[in-house]
C-alpha cells in the first residue's frame, strides 16, 4: 500500500510530465543530440524524472537512438538521443 506522500509524489510527476517532456523535445531539437546524463543536467532535473520521460519520447516515436553513445561520469556508454526525422 502506497504512504500518502508517495502518492502526492506520485501525481505530481504526472501533473509535471508533460512539460518535462516537452523540455526535453525542445533542448534535442535547438541543441544537440544528448544523453540522459546530458538532459540531467541541461534541465536540472533527477534522472528518474529524465529517464521516465526519455522512455514515453522513445515509446511514442518522438525520439530515437542516434546510434552514437557517451560515456557517463561512471565511465559506461550511456545512448544519444535525438529527435526522430
Amino acid at each position: 500500500m502506497a504512504t500518502k506522500t508517495s502518492r502526492c509524489a506520485y501525481m505530481s510527476a504526472l501533473a509535471d510530465a508533460p512539460s518535462v517532456r516537452q523540455r526535453i523535445v525542445i533542448v534535442l531539437r535547438d541543441k544537440m543530440p544528448m544523453s540522459c546524463e546530458g538532459l540531467q543536467r541541461e534541465l536540472g532535473r533527477p534522472h528518474q524524472t529524465i529517464s521516465a520521460r526519455l522512455s514515453e519520447l522513445y515509446r511514442d516515436g518522438i525520439i530515437s537512438d542516434s546510434g552514437a553513445t557517451r560515456l557517463t561520469r561512471y565511465g559506461k556508454g550511456a545512448i544519444v538521443w535525438e529527435i526522430t526525422a
